[in-house]
């Protein structure tokens, strides 16, 4: 919910220099007509807040470590601490390797890592579950390139299985596919998904 208007907006009329009134967005209506009301329903109902910036390529990071830390930590951590504040949990998004990444995110407060993009070795589920399953939740872990649009539904419904049987002991995942289902996905995939 956004809330931008605190009072009426004025538009001039084309046929004279008369002033109008028109009434606010419902939205912005509720904000200045009941704010406590609005900052309750943010704080009850909002748990997660997104972060998105893309760390990784298919292949490499796309920064080292050392610019991470330099450039974009310190502005990260005041997000989540805000995010914190009212008792929501900060979900970061990034697509590719990312992994030389995941302790400093946990460090800075990040709850939920997204997507997992399975790209090479590193980004596996075995190793991240083993390595940091205990400081972080994963969501995606589903490759989005070729296994949802090429492979079979049951190949599809066998490595959801095995992400959930590997990524899921003790709990902490969020299966689903490294990105957003695209159109171009075989409808009995995204089936074969929710049936694993």
């Amino acid at each position: 919910m956004t809330c931008n208007l605190a009072r009426p907006v004025l538009e001039r009329s084309s046929k004279d220099d008369r002033r109008k009134s028109r009434p606010l967005p419902a939205p912005s209506s509720l904000c200045a007509e009941r704010p406590e009301w609005v900052h309750f329903q943010c704080r009850t109902f909002t748990d997660f807040y997104l972060v998105i910036s893309d760390l990784g390529s298919q292949r490499d990071p796309l920064m080292s470590l050392g610019m991470f830390r330099q450039f974009v930590a310190p502005y990260l951590k005041e997000m989540v601490k805000r995010i914190h504040s009212p008792g929501g949990k900060a979900l970061f998004h990034s697509c590719g390797l990312v992994r030389p990444f995941i302790p400093d995110l946990i460090s800075l407060g990040v709850g939920v890592l997204d997507s997992i993009q399975p790209t090479g070795p590193e980004m596996q589920p075995e190793g991240l579950k083993r390595d940091l399953g205990e400081r972080l939740s994963f969501h995606g872990g589903l490759d989005m390139q070729n296994l949802l649009p090429h492979g079979s539904s049951a190949q599809v419904e066998a490595e959801a299985r095995r992400y959930c049987e590997v990524a899921g002991v003790g709990g902490g995942p969020i299966l689903g596919p490294a990105h957003r289902f695209q159109p171009d996905l075989p409808p009995e995939n995204i089936l074969a998904v929710y049936r694993a």
